[in-house]
Order: structure tokens, then C-alpha cells, then sequence
């Protein structure tokens, strides 16, 4: 596996490419199956030809939106069904939710409970301004949020975002926006 310091490591992009939201459900299998590199190129290979084969090129400089991304999911989880005999749910549990503030969605995120037979979730989160990134949160508290990302987004304070478009950007006192109905759960079953 890909490995610094004994821990696993999210695969990288380009920052001059707009695939972050393929990369988003790579890092997000590989955060959840524990992948090797050869499991990583074998999925990458899937995403590309079976996942998405129409959005190339554009994807490469456009990226790819909500309806991308719900693609890309859907092909990891069958993916993982046949290479991998593991079960990969997924929801959009923030579609039609609302939320007042950036702490309220992490703690909204938090409150969703587990199911008996979950081995584990992370999310893929659609940031907007300054990144316009795909990214994959794999726990918060009150305070932080933890992030497997292809662009190098670690540890965060979850008081550096916002769901105010005003707000949002970069310069002083300009936060990370998270566009909340752009968030989806993805559950490894036992």
C-alpha cells in the first residue's frame, strides 16, 4: 500500500487537471479497502473506461459535477462488488437537507447513524471557492475534519468553512465553501 509513516496515502492529482472528482472516488475506495497501488490502477482504469468514458477529455480541464461524480460511485461500487467480492453503498444524504451553517452540516453529518453491518463511511464533499475541488472527509468532531485528498487537504478547523457564498474565497477572512447538497456517503458493508 501506499504507505508514509505507517499510514495509508490518498492517491494525487495534477493541480492543472480537473479530475478530482474521479480521484475523490478513488481515494474514497482506497481509504475504505485498504488498496495496494495495483488494486488503485486497476480501479482508475475501470472509472476511466467504464465509468466515465464520455466526459474524457473535458473532465481533464472542466472536472465533472454532481451527476459525474454520482457515475463514478455507481461504477466503484460494482467495481468493488466483482474485483474486490466487497459491498460499497452509497446516498446523497444532504440532497434535499438544509443547514444553517457549516458547523450544523458536519454535525449533521456526524448525527447519520451506522448500520449493524457497516464496516466503515467516509464522504465526498463538493468544496466550492477557492478550491472548486472534489475531496474525501473521512471523520469530524466539533472542532475538526479529516480529509483523504488528492490536492494535499488534511486536518481542517471546521470553523474554516462556510456555506455563505460571500464568505467564501481567499484573502482575509475568507473561508473554504461546502456546497452541503453535494455530499455523499460512502458505506463499506461487513
Amino acid at each position: 500500500m501506499a504507505k508514509k509513516g505507517g499510514k495509508l496515502e490518498p492517491q494525487q492529482q495534477s493541480h492543472i487537471d480537473g479530475m478530482c472528482g474521479l480521484y475523490a472516488t478513488l481515494n474514497a475506495c482506497k481509504y475504505l479497502l485498504e488498496q495496494d497501488e495495483r488494486r488503485d490502477n486497476r480501479l482508475f482504469k475501470h472509472l476511466c473506461a467504464q465509468g466515465i468514458p464520455d466526459l474524457f477529455p473535458t473532465i481533464m480541464y472542466e472536472g465533472t459535477g454532481t451527476d459525474g461524480v454520482r457515475r463514478l460511485l455507481e461504477s466503484a461500487r460494482l467495481w468493488a462488488r466483482k474485483a474486490r467480492g466487497r459491498e460499497l453503498v452509497w446516498s446523497a444524504p444532504m440532497w434535499r437537507g438544509e443547514c444553517a451553517s457549516a458547523a450544523d452540516f458536519f454535525r449533521a453529518l456526524r448525527d447519520i447513524p451506522t448500520v449493524d453491518d457497516e464496516a466503515g463511511r467516509v464522504f465526498v464533499l463538493g468544496l466550492g471557492a477557492p478550491w472548486d475541488h472534489w475531496t474525501v472527509m473521512t471523520r469530524c468532531d466539533a472542532k475538526k475534519a479529516w480529509f483523504f485528498d488528492s490536492w494535499g487537504l488534511e486536518t481542517t478547523a471546521v470553523s474554516s468553512f462556510t456555506l455563505d457564498k460571500s464568505r467564501a474565497g481567499e484573502g482575509a477572512g475568507k473561508k473554504i465553501m461546502i456546497d452541503f447538497h453535494q455530499t455523499f456517503m460512502v458505506r463499506l458493508m461487513k
